[in-house]
């Protein structure tokens, strides 16, 4: 049989394309939202595309369904528990898709969410099952978060006890040779601890993975609930939307994805919507529009698009020239379609304009050491999580956590010089951007983030 994992870093997202040789029928499993490359695979190996399943309502992306079922005509599967505006077929506990003689196997796997399903993959009717397609259920070194439903009045301790019920009645039993293939890889917040593996077999996991281990149901759930850090907020919204009927990314583009003179670019950022600058942290101290928000296409771009931006605000890109589609795209892929064009031109169109251009020297650790030595010390805005604090500050830093930047301006008094921190230098430029654009005008941020600083300034941790 054929089965492919495509692995999409940016969003620690795995889909799957799974076929018979003979037959040719294929199957795609939680796809993204751009699918050309999914079509390209089947075309190069004479494949037809004729189901297309959700392992469950995604909330960290907006999967691609709809653009398949359009571009292909598949039919959609979820799992029985499900509802949603489109027409797909509803699946329960042991029933079969044949592809030919490779079956799919459906085991519904309530927890993470209450309509998740697994696949069981073998590659005939006789045969045990070789692979599991586990979605957001059973990660390598961890398990799907229950708490994403709140809001509408599910709580995580019952989900957690549903998942426990999954794991132990549905995958457990299976013969440890089976190989797991989950939605999800480090870097995801749809778990705590998942692991860099993107499969694992199942026996390797029964060793390693901590929620795996021999304990109670009440046990589990205490464990799996405890610690949760807050889901993006944008989680919420990709959830309901992967139950819609809505516009193919490609339709959102040809529609949206305009060029705007300068003028227009103005004219928008005055009236509510969000100049968004995604060229690297470097390219924007060096150079960048005043107003704008700095998040950079080589980090998780649509992670922090998501978590720092509203998806109904209208959205103007800010990228070098050829460079505004790839921006799109990415932010298609988590549902943010409210694109209103791209600066034509990028950073170009504003040579005639030094009055609208902004630059700030971002800080070496030896200018920072120098600057917090000095009779008028800056104030560092740490912008890292409160585990990542916790760990490492600087003595006298500012603790407010990325996510809670736009809430607490107040806090940050406006005369004093300002320097934002994180691990890397990647959210520190968020974070200066933010705060420049709410009127701070000393703000610089902090090249290389804590790591440079304690490479440099042996000594800093705890304080």
């Amino acid at each position: 049989m054929i089965l492919k994992q495509y692995y999409l870093g940016c969003l620690a997202h795995a889909s799957y394309l799974i076929a018979d040789p003979t037959t040719k029928v294929a199957a795609l499993v939680d796809p993204q939202r751009d699918i050309d490359h999914y079509l390209e695979e089947a075309a190069a190996l004479d494949l037809s595309i004729q189901h297309v399943f959700l392992t469950h309502f995604h909330a960290d992306f907006l999967a691609g369904h709809i653009e398949v079922q359009k571009k292909t005509g598949a039919k959609i599967y979820l799992g029985r528990a499900a509802n949603a505006e489109y027409t797909f077929h509803g699946l329960k506990d042991g029933d079969v898709i044949s592809l030919g003689e490779v079956e799919l196997r459906i085991l519904e796997t309530p927890g993470h969410t209450p309509e998740g399903i697994c696949l069981l993959v073998a590659e005939n009717a006789e045969a045990k099952p070789s692979a599991i397609l586990t979605g957001d259920t059973l990660f390598i070194g961890d398990v799907g978060r229950p708490d994403l439903l709140a809001s509408v009045g599910v709580t995580a301790e019952d989900l957690a006890g549903m998942l426990y019920d999954s794991i132990h009645q549905k995958i457990l039993p299976l013969p440890d040779s089976v190989v797991i293939y989950p939605a999800h890889g480090a870097g995801s917040s749809c778990g705590k601890n998942i692991s860099s593996e993107t499969f694992a077999r199942l026996g390797d996991q029964r060793e390693v993975n901590p929620m795996l281990q021999p304990m109670s149901k009440d046990a589990f759930v205490e464990k799996l609930t405890a610690n949760m850090a807050p889901a993006p907020p944008y989680f919420s919204y990709d959830a309901q939307l992967n139950k819609q009927n809505r516009p193919t990314l490609d339709e959102n583009l040809e529609k949206t994805l305009k060029p705007l003179s300068l003028e227009d670019t103005m004219r928008l950022g005055n009236t509510g919507a969000v100049l968004l600058d995604v060229h690297t942290a470097d390219e924007y101290a060096k150079n960048h529009m005043f107003g704008t928000v700095n998040i950079g296409l080589q980090g998780s771009f649509a992670t922090w698009v998501g978590t720092m931006l509203d998806p109904k605000t209208p959205i103007v890109i800010i990228a070098d020239p050829g460079r505004e589609q790839e921006a799109a795209t990415r932010l298609g892929r988590i549902g943010f379609d409210s694109i209103a064009g791209y600066l034509d031109g990028g950073m170009n169109a504003l040579k005639e304009r030094d009055d609208l251009v902004r630059s700030y020297q971002r800080s070496t650790p030896e200018s920072l050491a120098q600057a917090l030595d000095s009779d008028q010390p800056p104030l560092v805005i740490d912008v890292r999580t409160l585990a990542e604090w916790n760990d490492t500050h600087i003595e006298g830093s500012l603790h407010i956590p990325l996510p809670e930047l736009e809430a607490r301006m107040r806090e940050i008094p406006k005369d004093r010089d300002l320097i934002a921190l994180c691990r890397s230098g990647y959210r520190s430029s968020i974070a200066s951007s933010m705060l420049e654009r709410h009127g701070f005008t000393s703000v610089t941020d902090a090249e290389g983030g804590i790591l440079a600083w304690t490479a440099y300034h042996v000594g800093a941790g705890p304080q």
